[in-house]
């Protein structure tokens, strides 16, 4: 929630935080899917001119990690002109090209921090 709220600031999209579940809320709509644990997604939408953004969640179960799996840190600057990189945004050509950087090296995946 901190991270959605930061984000918003910095990207200059109004939100209301009595629009922003509770920790109660997000507990009750895992329990309604599922009392394994999971993952839960918040969401939110910038709108436009009078019409407020939406705040939406999803939720899924984590795959269980295979006994192979294989870890390793790759330092990789972030550009001026991409600030964006390390928001909570939808802007993903930068992640692609980091983990198609993760895969070419014989990865599965790549964690952006």
């Amino acid at each position: 929630l901190d991270r959605i709220k930061r984000t918003a600031e910095r990207l200059d999209i109004p939100l209301d935080p009595a629009r922003l579940p509770s920790a109660q809320q997000v507990k009750e709509y895992v329990r309604s899917l599922t009392r394994t644990d999971v993952l839960v997604r918040l969401n939110v939408s910038a709108g436009a001119t009078g019409v407020p953004g939406r705040v939406w969640m999803t939720a899924w179960v984590p795959q269980a990690t295979p006994a192979e799996l294989r870890l390793k840190t790759v330092r990789g600057k972030v550009l001026p002109d991409q600030p964006y990189f390390v928001w909570k945004t939808f802007q993903y050509a930068g992640r692609l090209r980091v983990g198609r950087e993760a895969w070419a090296a014989g990865f599965d995946s790549a964690l952006v921090i």
